[in-house]
């Protein structure tokens, strides 16, 4: 579940300046992406996460993720071996990957993002929005430019067989008797404290989020092109930090419930 990351430039890429223009099936990339995707020097994976619970999810919002498939279909056409689209509807790799899970407080959570990957790089849309389609060509064009052009961090070493004690003791905390728990209620409970510590995550950040994203579409509209890059390095940590978070969360959840599995396999013996 632990992924490695990609030491984020700072630079502000051009996208951000073109018109991408809207979702809709008809419509091609602008002539700044199309040049982005014919000049790779190496190979991208999108991985598309759509995870929607027909119950809880609107209508308008499943129609734009449909508008998303179409767009990532233009990027795979338009980089010609050099862009492939992995589509996923998992929960657990869409936590994995970063991606902001949404409606948890209406019962079953939802995954809307892409990830970006190439090699051990990856950069991450945590969460996509109809309120910013107009900016998703631009924003993915951008991530992709990322992965392509930084450095990986060094490989970090291989983790230890031993259980870490501050996961034992945070699975002792959360049931207190692992031994006598089954393993599937176990198993349900950790995961339910997942769940509510996604949902503080979320609103912790989320405020921040929206502040930089208003930041963002006010220098769009009357910025200067120093202003708009500002505010677009802004809206990238904002995200960037929501979504690192997350994956925290979620690398986190997994690690109890492995120590839980091996804290009951200990007790059978």
């Amino acid at each position: 579940m632990l992924v490695l990351l990609c030491l984020a430039g700072a630079a502000f890429y051009y996208f951000r300046t073109q018109s991408p223009g809207s979702l809709e099936p008809g419509n091609a990339l602008s002539s700044a992406t199309r040049e982005l995707l014919r000049n790779l020097d190496k190979p991208v994976e999108l991985h598309f996460y759509v995870v929607l619970d027909p119950e809880t999810v609107a209508p308008s919002t499943r129609a734009f993720a449909s508008r998303v498939e179409g767009l990532l279909e233009h990027f795979e056409r338009e980089g010609v071996g050099r862009i492939s689209v992995v589509r996923s509807a998992s929960e657990a790799a869409a936590a994995a990957d970063g991606i902001q899970p949404f409606n948890i407080e209406l019962g079953k959570a939802c995954f809307l993002g892409i990830a970006a990957v190439s090699g051990e790089c990856r950069e991450t849309l945590p969460r996509l929005s109809p309120r910013w389609e107009h900016a998703l060509e631009a924003d993915l064009g951008r991530a992709i430019e990322r992965v392509v052009s930084t450095k990986p961090l060094p490989a970090a070493p291989a983790a230890p067989t031993a259980v870490d004690p501050s996961i034992v003791a945070e699975v002792r905390r959360i049931l207190p008797d692992p031994a006598t728990v089954p393993l599937d209620q176990g198993k349900q409970r950790l995961r339910a404290v997942a769940v509510q510590e996604f949902k503080e995550a979320i609103a912790e950040m989320e405020q921040l989020v929206r502040q930089a994203e208003e930041q963002f579409a006010r220098a769009q509209a009357l910025g200067t092109e120093a202003e708009r890059a500002a505010a677009a390095k802004r809206l990238d940590e904002a995200q960037a930090a929501q979504a690192q978070r997350i994956k925290e969360i979620a690398a986190r959840a997994q690690s109890r419930v492995e120590a839980f599995e091996k804290l009951k396999a200990a007790a059978a013996h």
